[in-house]
């Protein structure tokens, strides 16, 4: 099993208590005679255009998956995405959705649903794998870069409290090496849960540019009240810039994360 990545994604309000989470311990505890490295100097950021969000009405809730905790919850489909489409989906804080966009491909394609699952009102497990052959558009586009099917398991684990967490595991269960590449794409829209039913505001506030480093992403919104109220993203380090699909159709999010590696059989 290969953790690919992970993220933890902070609302811009701080009034959520603290869950038991997730714990995972690899490896001897360091001596205390042996002092710890010291951490390398945070990269500074780049700027990358802002979101461009267009609210899309919910009138269709079927299909949803929920996680709450407090005042924050998650609304998301069965595979774990969020899509800006009719069902309302995002992270929502209080009555602001802090993160409108999350869509996980692997080489390119949606993973096959296996099945899904919440352990409590905070967390969840999704099982997903790849697609058979004759599904997948990367067998025929590029024959060398698909993956064995169904020979891959994906796992995202999520929980929630004072934000949003979710790491992805990868397992190799083919016979050879398998090259993965896994993208993420994410957005913001800052959407009041009354524009989200259907009551359109007369005017909004606007983003700003983009900040994102190899490890962080920051989105900005400055409300009509003066105030910018901002959404902290930060990952596994990756490959992280503005969507290249986003003035093309089937672009969904204003900015992609992407992790590649290479993973041996059974690991």
């Amino acid at each position: 099993m290969t953790t690919i990545g992970s993220m933890a994604i902070s609302p811009p309000a701080g009034h959520h208590d603290p869950v038991p989470q997730p714990v995972g311990v690899q490896g001897a505890e360091p001596s205390l005679a042996t002092p710890p490295a010291k951490p390398a100097p945070p990269a500074e950021p780049t700027l990358i255009p802002p979101p461009a969000p267009t609210i899309t009405v919910a009138t269709d809730l079927g299909g949803v998956g929920v996680l709450k905790h407090g005042n924050l919850y998650l609304l998301s489909d069965a595979f774990g995405d969020i899509h800006p489409d009719t069902r309302g989906l995002g992270l929502y804080d209080l009555d602001t959705r802090v993160l409108s966009c999350a869509v996980l491909r692997v080489n390119g394609v949606r993973p096959t649903l296996l099945r899904g699952h919440v352990g409590a009102n905070h967390t969840g497990s999704i099982q997903l794998t790849t697609p058979e052959r004759w599904r997948d558009p990367v067998t025929k586009q590029e024959p060398a870069a698909a993956l064995s099917p169904r020979a891959i398991s994906i796992a995202r684990h999520r929980w929630i409290s004072e934000g949003l967490a979710e790491r992805v595991e990868i397992t190799n269960f083919s016979g050879r090496s398998q090259e993965v590449v896994v993208d993420l794409e994410l957005d913001a829209d800052a959407a009041d849960i009354f524009e989200v039913r259907g009551y359109p505001r007369e005017a909004r506030g606007w983003f700003e540019p983009t900040e994102v480093t190899d490890r962080r992403i920051t989105f900005a919104y400055v409300g009509r009240d003066g105030l910018v109220r901002r959404t902290h993203i930060t990952l596994t380090p990756a490959e992280i810039g503005p969507s290249p699909e986003r003035d093309e159709s089937g672009g969904e999010g204003s900015v992609r994360v992407r992790w590649r590696r290479d993973i041996e059989p059974g690991a």
